[in-house]
């Protein structure tokens, strides 16, 4: 027992080794610009500073949809650091903040691990798993909602599954998934699934509907507040975020060009080729002649194409960093959905099932990205392809053989499928949480593996 201690305080020293050796040397290799931004990092940190100096919580003063483009939960929390350490330190003390609380994590998927595993030595190997999983790592230096959710969502786990059957535990269950939500919205997913891994373990129906109403009633009030505060400041019934949270470059004219794109070819880097083609060249952009029905189609992707450079929004923000006024976006956006809907109309078992399986086996299967391209990140990807088969196997292994690993498999399993289907535009980095879950997923299944074969073994 002793020993075992030992072997956990070991575990947690080597994460935080490995994390103050990223903040230190290893984060200048891979964020060579910034350790500490990047692309969405000023939403989180301009909406508490809008806060705090001018009153009003918003991405860019006078952008309407900025008021609503970013949930409380991160900004809040980064604010904090803004509040004690000001604008000069509180990036690094964000980063720092985030290092401690990670490490912490390895602990509570030590614990989490630990009451649902069969062996002695699997939470520990689930811990230093963890500990050393690269892809948690390299967000922890970044303002941003990656590393902080991804703590949230252990947080979670470990209060479901480590903690007895209380009002207590589900009042504090309803507060994370709150703020959960309130940092990236789809982690309100947690909320109807704790019903659903409950319901799954046969639990009596008298507790089943109390802790369902217990959460659900917290769940409702604290996070009612932000949608509540969004039609009463400003007359919008958002529940989670405006529209593209009022980025703009990311409004209807470059949304629906994209999303035209994704109709036909998914979860692919060939969206920012033709993206970077309207942008700084005048070139005709090359596309498959299958995709249009008639020339008129193609003369109209073309006229299409050409406003996108000369009165799209999105397009002239890219370009220029400014504001265009008078835009045509409304005219390109329904551009682009009718051409989509051609195409679907033509191609549906296409659209509906080989582009979700494509999605789906290029999340899974992917061994490069197109920002870094180097070996080692391919052996890195690699590695977290291992993870996912290992965890997608144990989840369909789990969902037959022990239902009290509902939880654990639910959202993971829920959230690939969900974005294979509907968001083609989706990155890797959307998939973190469920990542980290897969893993443990994983590393429960090899155990039960091991010991299926050890007892056929012994039997012989």
């Amino acid at each position: 027992m002793k020993q075992n201690k030992h072997l956990l305080s070991i575990i947690l020293a080597i994460g935080l080794l490995l994390r103050l050796i990223f903040l230190f040397w290893g984060a200048a290799l891979y964020y060579p610009k910034s350790i500490f931004l990047f692309g969405d990092s000023s939403s989180y940190a301009n909406s508490f500073i809008n806060l705090w100096e001018h009153g009003s919580y918003a991405i860019w003063l006078g952008n309407l949809d900025s008021y609503m483009g970013r949930g409380p939960g991160y900004p809040f929390f980064w604010g904090l650091h803004y509040i004690v350490f000001g604008l000069k330190y509180v990036y690094e003390a964000v980063a720092v903040s985030q290092i401690l609380l990670d490490v912490l994590a390895i602990k509570l998927v030590f614990d989490v691990v630990k009451k649902l595993s069969k062996k002695v030595l699997t939470p520990y190997i689930a811990a230093f798993l963890y500990a050393v999983y690269p892809f948690v790592i390299v967000w922890l230096t970044i303002t941003g909602t990656e590393a902080f959710a991804t703590f949230l969502v252990v947080l979670i786990l470990w209060t479901y599954y480590t903690r007895v059957d209380s009002y207590k535990k589900y009042i504090i269950l309803g507060l994370l998934i709150a703020y959960a939500t309130l940092t990236r919205p789809y982690l309100g997913l947690f909320m109807p699934f704790v019903i659903l891994a409950d319901f799954a373990q046969g639990k009596k129906i008298i507790p089943l509907f109390k802790h369902g109403f217990i959460i659900s009633m917290v769940f409702v009030l604290i996070y009612g507040i932000w949608p509540l505060r969004n039609y009463v400041n400003h007359d919008k019934f958002v529940i989670f975020n405006s529209p593209a949270s009022g980025y703009y470059a990311f409004q209807k004219d470059f949304n629906s060009f994209r999303s035209w794109v994704y109709s036909w070819e998914p979860y692919s880097p060939l969206i920012n080729e033709y993206t970077v083609q309207v942008l700084h060249t005048n070139d005709t952009l090359e596309i498959p002649e299958n995709i249009f029905e008639n020339d008129a189609e193609h003369k109209l992707f073309n006229d299409l194409i050409e406003k996108c450079r000369t009165c799209g929004s999105s397009f002239y923000n890219r370009k220029y960093g400014k504001l265009l006024e008078n835009h045509c976006n409304d005219e390109i956006a329904l551009g682009f959905k009718a051409l989509k809907e051609s195409f679907v109309s033509r191609n549906k078992f296409y659209y509906h099932v080989e582009i979700p399986f494509t999605t789906f086996f290029r999340s899974v299967f992917k061994f490069s990205t197109a920002e870094n391209p180097s070996l080692l990140n391919s052996l890195l990807l690699f590695y977290r392809m291992i993870t996912l088969v290992l965890g997608f196997l144990g989840a369909f292994y789990f969902i037959l053989k022990d239902r009290k690993m509902f939880l654990l498999i639910l959202y993971p399993v829920f959230w690939y499928i969900y974005l294979s289907i509907g968001h083609g535009q989706f990155e890797i980095r959307y998939l973190l949480q469920a990542d980290v879950m897969l893993l443990l997923i994983g590393v429960l299944f090899v155990e039960r593996v091991y010991l299926r074969v050890k007892g056929v073994m012994f039997n012989v």
